[in-house]
């Protein structure tokens, strides 16, 4: 209550504060759509002058009672998911760190991408280029994208995966922070800021994208129990019945019909997220 008085006290004082709070959380928020975590973009607005440390303080609290509130949050599923803040690493970073977080140093084995000699040279030049233009060349940009598109999407598949597999979440009194136990070690989850203490999210690059590890997105899944579907995007596909007894239903990723026995279940899909009656949950996002 103190601290609130305070707060008010000081913005009465100065009310070119409250001008300067309003565009911080105008931009915080712009930051966090993009994929960026609270304290990444609170760091990044201190950084630039448009926040001070306080402000990131407020800006921190307030996103985390939106989160303990039960505000829709959304999981990144498809490349699609962070493309805007890709580019905008591509045009900011110079090409040698935007290199070094999709490939890592040559010999990473959590790296996000296995780019051969001559990919990364091509897709340095294209770096290059596009930070030349300032992005002008939108062929550029999506050339940029192709280079990178198809390895981005198999971690995040692979994300999908590892999190399916046997893992224990142990959880914090705040119920923001937890401990999930796979078969390699114990690792904290962060869900104020999605960040995790895993070597695949530090080391491979994921924490730069906006990617989750298998274990931020257990502990989500975990966290949001009933809201799970709305946050990752799955939704109902309506499947139909054949006279041998067979089902089928629209797949979206082979973009063809499917046997959903044999697609689904058998071939342990990772986009599959349960069996209804007369519907399956898909978390596939076409786009």
């Amino acid at each position: 209550m103190t601290e609130e008085w305070i707060m008010n006290w000081t913005n009465s004082i100065h009310p070119d504060r409250q001008a300067k709070m309003r565009r911080a959380r105008e931009l915080f928020s712009q930051m966090v759509e993009e994929g960026y975590s609270a304290v990444e973009a609170s760091e990044m607005l201190v950084g630039k002058g448009v926040a001070d440390v306080p402000m990131a303080d407020e800006l921190i609290s307030e996103s985390v009672g939106m989160v303990a509130a039960g505000e829709t949050r959304r999981i990144p599923r498809h490349y699609s998911d962070i493309r805007g803040r890709i580019e905008k690493l591509a045009l900011s970073l110079p090409s040698s760190e935007f290199l070094q977080i999709i490939t890592g140093d040559g010999h990473n084995r959590f790296a996000i991408g296995r780019l051969s000699k001559r990919e990364a040279s091509d897709l340095d030049a294209l770096l290059r280029l596009a930070r030349t233009q300032r992005g002008r060349d939108p062929r550029v940009i999506e050339s940029i994208h192709s280079s990178i598109e198809s390895h981005v999407q198999n971690a995040m598949l692979d994300t999908e995966m590892m999190a399916g597999e046997e893992m224990s979440i142990d959880w914090s009194e705040d119920g923001m922070t937890a401990l999930a136990t796979d078969d390699i070690g114990t690792h904290r989850v962060s869900l104020k800021d999605d960040s995790c203490t895993c070597d695949r999210y530090i080391l491979g690059g994921f924490r730069h994208l906006g990617l989750m590890c298998e274990h931020i997105v257990a502990a989500n899944k975990a966290s949001a129990g009933d809201d799970w579907d709305e946050m990752s995007g799955v939704r109902k596909v309506f499947s139909q019945s054949s006279n041998d007894g067979t089902r089928s239903a629209w797949c979206d990723r082979l973009r063809r019909e499917i046997d959903i026995s044999a697609s689904c279940m058998d071939s342990e899909c990772p986009f599959f997220g349960g069996d209804g009656e007369d519907f399956i949950r898909c978390g596939f996002a076409s786009g």
